[in-house]
């Protein structure tokens, strides 16, 4: 089960109602399923039915309020995600803010009677605070979705402050999920119930703050290339690529409607300027990082015609590896166990039938 944390306001400016607040009352203390229905394919959730258990808070419109997650935070409590909720009384569409910024620059005063004009949030603090929710991945899964879009602009009112104290707090503490990575949370801007019904805006929240508590999932490729004399290639990863350093056989992300085998013929294309052509799959295993997840499958290759010079694009060396030197590299993490069984079983026997 995953704890999310939702916030949303109390009325403000006058208006006797914010649905912010509404959505996080009517989600308080539930513990449901929430189905996520088919995957969008590459970067989609690792997980298409998630359970959530809801907390959720009502914020005052004041620094009182912009600040009591961010409290919360410094105490012992833990939450797999954390999701406010602000209304935006002229957006037609959910806001998935990107950030916010270390800036107050109030329109109209809050809940106390604050109006900060062109102030800084944290004196201390970064200009910008990203969010740490896996965005692309949420993009992904709303694409098809016109109730839902990215924005860059979270105001400079409460929502923007407390957005930004919020990311600020998980940023210096270095507060972390069950998986390792930095404590998701986003802020979404909810437009008026006459655009998007509360009943839809309730069923788009539950999805995000779902979402928030999963990685995506990838689907990676690698090619075998095994030469006339059992020697298999290896490459290193250049110095700034992701994990450079690390030793792995050429490959890479699975590009939509594509096969594995033509992702095969395509990355190795790209990465290395020659030509093969994938035989079976050796193997397929899944890997989980902290940020994501990786299904990667293992090509058995032959080269189409002599390999020529090959033309590096992604790595700064290459290596052909006989049998007993398999494991002389330092392999990427997901690579190791497979390597292991592939030395094995000897890189002669990948000849033979299936």
């Amino acid at each position: 089960m995953r704890r999310v944390l939702v916030t949303g306001f109390e009325p403000f400016e006058g208006n006797e109602h914010n649905i912010s607040g509404e959505i996080a009352q009517h989600l308080d203390g539930a513990t449901e399923v929430v189905e996520l229905g088919v995957s969008p394919g590459q970067q989609g959730a690792e997980s298409r039915s998630v359970e959530v258990n809801w907390e959720c808070r009502v914020l005052s419109v004041d620094e009182a309020g912009s600040r009591e997650v961010s409290d919360l935070l410094e105490g012992e409590e833990e939450w797999d995600a954390i999701l406010q909720l602000g209304f935006a009384e002229r957006r037609s569409r959910l806001c998935l803010e990107s950030g916010a910024v270390n800036e107050a620059n109030f329109r109209i005063p809050d809940n106390s009677g604050r109006q900060p004009s062109e102030s800084f949030i944290d004196e201390e603090g970064l200009p910008l605070q990203l969010t740490t929710a896996p965005l692309k991945m949420l993009l992904t899964e709303f694409d098809s979705d016109s109730d839902v879009r990215k924005s860059d602009d979270a105001g400079r009112f409460v929502c923007n402050e407390t957005c930004y104290r919020t990311l600020r707090t998980i940023d210096r503490l270095g507060r972390r999920d069950r998986h390792g990575r930095p404590l998701p949370a986003i802020f979404v801007h909810v437009p008026p119930a006459s655009q998007v019904s509360f009943e839809r805006q309730v069923e788009l929240v539950r999805r995000v703050g779902a979402l928030l508590t999963q990685r995506p999932r990838l689907r990676v490729v690698a090619g075998i290339i095994l030469a006339d004399d059992d020697c298999v290639l290896a490459a290193r990863r250049a110095p700034d690529e992701a994990m450079p350093g690390n030793w792995e056989f050429p490959g890479g992300k699975v590009e939509p409607g594509e096969s594995e085998a033509e992702a095969v013929e395509r990355e190795i294309r790209e990465e290395l300027g020659v030509e093969v052509r994938p035989l079976r799959c050796l193997e397929r295993l899944e890997h989980g990082y902290p940020s994501m997840v990786v299904d990667l499958s293992f090509w058995l290759c032959e080269p189409v015609g002599a390999l020529g010079e090959l033309r590096l694009t992604a790595h700064d060396q290459t290596r052909w590896l006989e049998n007993d030197d398999l494991t002389s590299v330092e392999w990427l993490e997901p690579d190791i166990d497979f390597i292991r069984r592939l030395q094995s079983d000897g890189l002669s026997n990948l000849r033979r039938p299936a």
